[in-house]
């Protein structure tokens, strides 16, 4: 309990402190003044305060701690600026990397909220450097370099004698051909092979495996735009597109595209691939700006996708990114909040700004689970931190249907309308179920 009494304008809250809250939804002095004088305050039985002001309307006030740890810049912690987070990931020493829209300095962590920042040694200085910098990829590869992919550059940092170095890297294109690049997924597989994902040039595939930079690199996938990549455990490899799902078969060497097909259910719901997830059970899982699908094999190796979307109980259909907690669960990123998917129950449970998010809005495939089970949502006001074992669902309030109105005329208890009888059905635990 939070023993509470108004003072004027301002609230006596535990052991005789003092403390003056602004109710003003739009902190400027013009619109203050209509929440300064409270002249009702009331908890209900769900904890929220509710206050009555003179001029400013019922404002509705929860309590409870914010359950989404959020990173940005402010005077008290060494955050993050407050940019769109475009990349993160996490390397074999546990340090947390964070590239950021508009941002040609790379940010570290190594406690997950305390961040510093490494300048780029080599900005840019020619006709493209008006591109919005930032770093859209970050990747560590097999010798322990982490690599990182902007706008029309590649860079790489080392770990020496406890500094971090960054090399700018040009992969098999000419100096001027390498500022044509839009650079904007990296990934390298089991066998050592690197794939470079581009923009608007396709993809980039190293010959064999070992360091990229002494690779030669053949082109596929010619002008598409590629977003993302995967390896699940049985080998396979994904590539996402805005032109659909592409499933690479190295013995050809030629892709398989899966897309959407007009009035076909078992089909993707959008050819725009945003992110990939494969779950403990390896299973598949593909965001769009259209929905989540799962990828279905049916007994003849017969490939299907089932969609969820809002009328499935998601808040928005566009998924930005997918990780998954130690209990199986999907944590899905979307423009509208935040999602939990219990796969189990078929089940979702959505969380927006009023439960901690730095905004309702998270930007395309920048999500993460690191090593102790922490999960990382980027979005466009920062980045979103949360332990899942730890975030709880809010209780929902009882409904109480007080009277029933149809095209404005009151219906009233055994009352008919059109010469039939109005049936709601329902389910009650109530001792005293009292509807009639």
């Amino acid at each position: 309990e939070i023993p509470l009494r108004l003072v004027g304008s301002e609230m006596c809250i535990r052991d005789r402190v003092f403390t003056v809250y602004n109710l003003s939804p739009i902190q400027n002095i013009e619109t203050s003044e209509l929440y300064k004088d409270v002249i009702a305050v009331y908890r209900d039985r769900l904890g929220l305060l509710w206050f009555g002001t003179n001029g400013g309307g019922l404002c509705k006030v929860d309590t409870a701690p914010n359950q989404f740890g959020t990173s940005i810049a402010n005077a008290s912690i060494k955050g993050l600026p407050n940019n769109p987070i475009w990349s993160i990931a996490e390397d074999d020493d546990n340090i947390l990397w964070v590239g950021l829209k508009g941002k040609s300095d790379i940010y570290y962590s190594k406690d997950g909220t305390s961040f510093k920042s490494l300048k780029d040694p080599y900005p840019e200085k020619n006709k493209y450097s008006t591109r919005k910098k930032g770093f859209k990829a970050i990747f560590q590869e097999q010798t322990g370099s982490i690599w990182f992919a902007g706008n029309h550059k590649l860079l790489k940092v080392d770990k020496v004698k406890d500094k971090f170095i960054p090399t700018p890297v040009v992969i098999d294109v000419k100096d001027m051909d390498a500022y044509l690049y839009k650079y904007t997924a990296l990934h390298q597989t089991a066998d050592g092979v690197f794939w470079v994902g581009t923009q608007q040039r396709g993809l980039k595939k190293s010959i064999s495996s070992g360091n990229p930079e002494n690779q030669k690199f053949e082109t596929y996938l010619e002008g598409e735009r590629i977003s993302t990549f995967i390896e699940q455990k049985n080998g396979k490899f994904w590539v996402g597109t805005y032109n659909g799902l592409q499933l690479y078969q190295p013995k050809i060497k030629e892709f398989i595209n899966f897309q959407k097909k007009q009035g076909e259910k078992n089909a993707l719901s959008s050819n725009i691939i945003i992110c990939l997830h494969e779950d403990k059970q390896g299973g598949l899982w593909v965001g769009t700006p259209n929905g989540l699908n799962k990828l279905d094999l049916d007994e003849n190796n017969h490939i299907s996708f089932k969609s969820y979307q809002v009328k499935d109980g998601l808040p928005n259909n566009y998924i930005h990114s997918i990780q998954e907690d130690d209990q199986g669960n999907l944590w899905i990123s979307t423009n509208k909040g935040i999602s939990k998917y219990n796969i189990k129950e078929n089940s979702f449970y959505n969380y927006d700004v009023n439960d901690g998010l730095q905004s309702n809005s998270f930007m395309e495939d920048v999500g993460l689970k690191d090593e102790k089970g922490e999960v990382y949502f980027g979005g466009i006001k920062g980045l979103n931190s949360f332990n899942p074992k730890e975030i709880k669902n809010s209780p929902l309030p009882p409904v109480i249907l007080t009277s029933l109105k149809i095209s404005g005329q009151e219906i009233h208890p055994k009352e008919k309308y059109n010469d039939k009888y109005i049936c709601l059905l329902y389910t009650s635990d109530a001792a005293d179920d009292s509807l009639r």
